[in-house]
């Protein structure tokens, strides 16, 4: 399963912390690289999803631009420079 590269995780890191507003977009290309199969592959198998894999995406995707920051990059106000852990993090 291909997931993002460490360029892609510094690039919105990077983009993040200096308040760009593309960092946004670029979490939303790593959630979809990252989660999305699962999310499909879930749905499809859970009768009361399937067919809404597109609205559970778009939850992932809310609940990422709502956390991401707070939960994940900064961590008593230092980035967290880990692209691993943020994979395990998103899952």
């Amino acid at each position: 399963m291909a997931y993002f590269t460490e360029e892609e995780f510094h690039k919105m890191l990077t983009e993040l912390s200096e308040g760009n507003p593309d960092g946004y977009a670029t979490l939303y290309f790593i959630a979809e690289k990252t989660v999305k199969k699962t999310v499909y592959r879930w749905c499809a198998g859970n009768k009361m999803t399937r067919g809404y894999e597109e609205d559970v995406m778009q939850e992932v995707h809310l609940r990422l631009i709502k956390k991401c920051i707070t939960g994940f990059l900064k961590k008593d106000g230092v980035l967290n420079d880990d692209p691993e852990g943020f994979k395990n993090w998103m899952f």
